[in-house]
């Protein structure tokens, strides 16, 4: 199975399994891939930064619960 295709359920539990913060793991993931993988790092770049700025909440009308949206989360992509 590639990592890639994994549901996001799946991310969450392998998240939740490291016993860290999320948002230190992404810190962190973020410095190895730099170190890392320079190269490969700057050319996906753009497309980091993009995907932290994609998402928004919602707010139900009828219920007023909060959700989370984002624009092409859970899409088939041709990477």
């Amino acid at each position: 199975v590639r990592m890639k295709s994994w549901s996001v359920d799946k991310w969450r539990d392998y998240f939740v399994s490291a016993n860290l913060d999320i948002f230190e793991i992404i810190e962190n993931a973020i410095i190895v891939a730099a170190t890392d993988c320079p190269k490969e790092f700057r050319v996906r770049r753009d497309a980091i930064i993009e995907r932290l700025f994609c998402f928004r909440l919602t707010r139900c009308a009828g219920c007023d619960r909060v959700e989370l949206a984002a624009r092409g989360v859970g899409k088939e992509s041709d990477d």
